[in-house]
């Protein structure tokens, strides 16, 4: 599938521009968007569990410190998700605290009831290719949005944790160990507890002999407010902002952006983000130059932004689709962007008047 490059954007969004406004209603047009999601828990112990789990955590002390380097706190964002043909699911990422829009793990847990009615928690790594997977960013935030392609054939297994359920939270260790290769080691094992705001995990690696290899110390985080800025459009646009200071853009200013754009299937379909690429340059605000979703998204953006965009069909290519860039019709889109540089608008200059002039004859005050 060709990629759109910059120069062809600019052309292509304007000469379909009128399929971002729907003509009508039709019956067979999907909704507006989605409904905010409220999970449908399978019974009342795992309820308290997951909605135990969902929030905002941050590590206690930086992770990754080696050779000089300080490491960085570790933030997991947990949230109930819906997975196709799967219950009691929820949406794990995993970032740097500096890097929030590019978080390095994205993974589902899924509490089900395993043998003499226990509680497990399963870890389902989500594999969708390098070039689709930061699509996922800040889906933690906006749940009602998740790509609902995401089955079986997105979804491995990796490992189940079987769960001792407390008042105010559960500790879990693994029923068996995973196979891995990282870092040298044979398999895995991990444990993970939460007790009221305060959750701990433990991976350790292991040799063919049971030895540790790697891990083996608990990483322990707190609970924290979101820290993923979201604003919800009264027409289903939604804005996450995960880093956004500094002077906001003004009419007239001209953006240079970063950005990379997705369908629902997660599939890539244009970016500017590959080595050589130029910056995607428009004045502030875009108006009719391209899809309608742009205009409300880049609102408020300053030097260093960093923001993600859920646009609904009716503010991307609407009822007719685009299919110059293989966008079905009735197709949401999702941007990330990164603003690298504002050139400020600067009104002309006044143009100086002559002097008047004083009729003589004219009469005086």
């Amino acid at each position: 599938m060709p990629r759109l490059r910059t120069p062809r954007l600019i052309s292509i969004i304007t000469t379909c521009l009128s399929a971002s406004v729907a003509i009508a209603n039709p019956t067979d047009a999907p909704a507006a968007f989605p409904e905010p999601y409220v999970a449908a828990w399978s019974d009342s112990e795992i309820a308290r569990i997951g909605e135990q789990l969902a929030g905002t955590w941050v590590s206690e002390a930086p992770v990754g410190s080696r050779d000089g380097d300080a490491g960085s706190r570790v933030v997991l964002s947990i949230a109930p998700v819906p997975v196709s043909d799967r219950d009691n699911t929820l949406l794990v990422e995993t970032a740097r605290a500096d890097s929030l829009d590019s978080p390095y793990r994205f993974a589902i847990f899924q509490l089900l009831r395993g043998p003499s009615d226990t509680i497990i928690l399963r870890t389902l790594e989500i594999k969708t290719g390098p070039r689709s997977e930061l699509m996922l960013a800040g889906f933690t935030a906006a749940p009602e949005w998740f790509p609902q392609v995401l089955d079986e054939s997105f979804l491995i297994a990796t490992s189940d944790l079987k769960l001792v359920p407390s008042s105010d939270g559960f500790t879990g260790s693994s029923v068996h160990p995973a196979p891995t290769n990282i870092g040298g080691a044979y398999e895995m094992t991990s444990a993970m507890g939460l007790s009221g705001d305060q959750l701990w995990t433990n991976d350790t690696g292991l040799d063919a002999d049971g030895n540790p290899v790697w891990g083996g110390s608990r990483i322990a985080f707190t609970r924290s407010d979101p820290l993923v800025s979201v604003t919800r459009h009264d027409t289903g646009l939604v804005v996450l902002d995960f880093e956004n200071h500094g002077d906001p853009v003004s009419d007239g200013d001209r953006l240079h952006l970063r950005y990379t754009g997705w369908r629902a299937d997660t599939t890539l379909f244009d970016s500017n983000r590959d080595e050589g690429d130029p910056a995607f340059i428009f004045a502030y605000p875009p108006g009719t130059r391209l899809i309608a979703g742009w205009t409300p998204g880049t609102e408020g953006m300053s030097i260093g932004t960093k923001r993600k965009l859920f646009i609904p069909w009716q503010q991307a290519y609407g009822e007719r689709g685009n299919p110059r860039a293989s966008i079905a019709a009735y197709s949401p889109l999702f941007f990330e962007m990164e603003v690298l540089h504002i050139d400020r608008y600067e009104p002309p200059a006044d143009v100086p008047q002559p002097a008047s002039t004083v009729d003589d004859d004219s009469p005086e005050d």
